[in-house]
């Protein structure tokens, strides 16, 4: 082991300039070139790719990168040609001839590493080719796709490990910047990874501000996004949206602003996505407006602000969101744009709940820790530790002094003047109803109610159905479905102190 660490070492000062590698680098480098699996779950900009680069160089084994995303792959492939890696793309966005002359060089032995997706490797012909060549290292980038897109959306995650039998006892590197503990044991379940090195990086995020803001109208979100983007230091800028419609607002509302827009969605050709991506790369004072799904594709080390307009789907995309930010380690911000509404958007979008078996990773519990980060009066870096890494949570529990709540609990000396409007009758009241609701209609409880729209209720106390519908940050989906039942808990408990 000594010999292999003094290898990494010696090839990691010829290609980063002198630069030192990180631990989790080092481990996870001397583990796969002795041939042992490895997951991965480290922050974005920590240098995940270096893990397989380095083992490629050293090893003069051919690797295999399986990627979620064409812009990824294509960006991934062109920084491994910069370190001296033969490294090209297979994946639908390039012409046939382009197809052929990659797999060609794969079985001739001119290629290090190829980038390719899940999908691809379900095609037999690549399947033939990649089993007479054998990889010397299967790289899964963005494993935790495996589990929180799962079925749903990309079925052939959760069935790579078809495809890894045909490597034998070929190393495998499964990475991610994020991943909770569920998530983790089912990628090495689902991999089939045997007795695999573990090598976990809690978020640091040490030039990154985290905060999150109440916005009850899409105007208010769009005012918002404009007064950060017109800063002189706030640009470049990514917002990411959950529709594209969401999209289309945010671009044409900040294009009439006069402010420079590139736009990144599922509704754009292939030619005008790959565009959008080279334009915002070269660009320095632009805006990327995109849908969510393109969180992991976005690598341009100088963004200064994230923006999230409304709630992510899982604090896993959010976490791969903020991680776009400040990755050349100047300050930065990271803004999540929220109101209870949100809620019924990401209802709308993911459909009827599925039954997913064991995906430690449903909708609902993914909203509601969306939902429950946004809310939170803790600090925000101290929450997404606890949620992704609890075990080191608990040895460190450190606060990031940095994020919106942090600075509040500087400004109000720990003060919480919302919990008082917690213990009035009404608000008692409400919470029984919808315990008790949530049990009959076997629904999560956040789903007829949330805390804070608890305490708007229990503030403002609406006496009538015209009452309810005008009340600002109440779902409509709430006094549509619920109404009744609310105003008349409400009408109960007027006057009425809790004992």
């Amino acid at each position: 082991m000594n010999e292999i660490n003094a290898k990494i070492e010696a090839m990691a000062q010829s290609i980063m300039a002198g630069r030192s590698l990180f631990d989790h680098q080092r481990q996870a480098c001397a583990a796969l070139l002795s041939g042992r699996n490895v997951l991965l779950v480290a922050p974005m900009g920590s240098g995940k790719s270096l893990c397989y680069q380095l083992p490629a160089h050293l090893s003069k084994k051919p690797t295999l990168v399986v990627s979620p995303l064409i812009a990824l792959m294509d960006d991934q492939a062109e920084k491994s040609r910069t370190l001296g890696l033969c490294s090209a793309s297979l994946h639908s966005g390039i012409n046939a001839a382009k197809q052929w002359w990659t797999i060609s060089s794969w079985m001739a032995g001119k290629l290090r590493i190829l980038y390719t997706s899940p999908e691809r490797l379900n095609d037999e012909r690549l399947r033939k080719c990649l089993r007479e060549r054998h990889p010397g290292l299967v790289v899964i980038d963005e494993a935790h796709c495996i589990s929180t897109w799962g079925s749903r959306f990309r079925p052939a995650y959760r069935s790579l490990s078809e495809v890894l039998k045909d490597f034998g006892k070929t190393p495998i590197l499964a990475m991610t910047a994020s991943a909770k503990p569920a998530v983790q044991a089912d990628i090495v379940q689902t991999l089939n990874l045997h007795d695999p090195l573990s090598v976990i990086v809690p978020f640091t995020f040490a030039n990154l501000s985290l905060s999150a803001a109440l916005t009850r109208s899409v105007d208010d979100r769009l005012e918002f996004i404009r007064n950060l983007a017109v800063c002189e230091d706030r640009l470049p800028m990514v917002v990411f949206c959950v529709t594209k419609k969401q999209c289309d607002w945010v671009s044409s509302y900040l294009s009439q602003n006069r402010l420079r827009v590139i736009t990144y969605h599922a509704g754009m050709t292939m030619s005008d996505r790959s565009n959008a991506s080279a334009v915002f790369q070269q660009a320095t004072r632009s805006i990327l407006v995109a849908t969510s799904a393109y969180e992991m594709g976005v690598d341009k080390s100088n963004i200064r602000t994230v923006v999230h307009f409304g709630l992510p789907s899982s604090l896993e995309s959010y976490a791969q969101g903020i991680g776009r930010a400040g990755r050349d380690g100047t300050d930065a911000k990271a803004v999540l744009l929220y109101s209870e509404q949100d809620l019924d958007v990401l209802d709308a979008m993911a459909g009827p709940e599925l039954d997913e078996g064991r995906l430690p990773c449903s909708k609902t519990s993914a909203a509601k820790e969306g939902y429950d980060f946004a809310t939170t009066k803790t600090c925000r870096l101290s929450f997404l530790n606890a949620y992704f890494f609890p075990a080191t949570h608990q040895r460190i529990r450190s606060v990031c002094g940095n994020c919106d709540n942090c600075h509040s609990c500087q400004r109000l000396a720990g003060s919480n003047p919302t919990q008082d409007l917690m213990f009035t009758a009404v608000a008692a009241a409400l919470k029984n109803w919808r315990r008790t609701a949530s049990r009959n209609l076997q629904q999560a409880a956040f789903r007829l109610l949330t805390d804070q729209e608890i305490l708007r209720l229990s503030t403002a106390r609406p006496q009538i159905a015209h009452d309810l519908d005008q009340l600002a940050g109440i779902r409509r989906s709430v006094s549509k479905n619920y109404g009744r039942e609310i105003l008349e808990v409400i009408r109960k408990n007027m006057g009425h102190h809790p004992t």
